[in-house]
């Protein structure tokens, strides 16, 4: 009988070793999330940012570039 409480207990103490790491995990999980949202939303502005850039360029040398 003795034996069986303590594999129960044993089992259930593993149970919430993993809940916990579970937890961790899912935590750690959001925050890569709003970090990758934040370097998308860098990449976007970035890309548009250049993108200004090469019309003020083009604008600026027009087809002196391309002779």
């Amino acid at each position: 009988m003795q034996r069986k409480l303590d594999e129960i207990q044993s089992l259930s103490s593993k149970w919430n070793e993993l809940d916990e790491i579970y937890l961790s995990n899912q935590t750690r999980i959001e925050e890569l999330n709003g970090k990758n949202s934040e370097i998308k939303t860098q990449q976007a502005e970035l890309a548009d940012e250049a993108k200004q850039k090469r019309i003020e360029f083009v604008h600026e040398y027009g087809c002196e570039v391309m002779t």
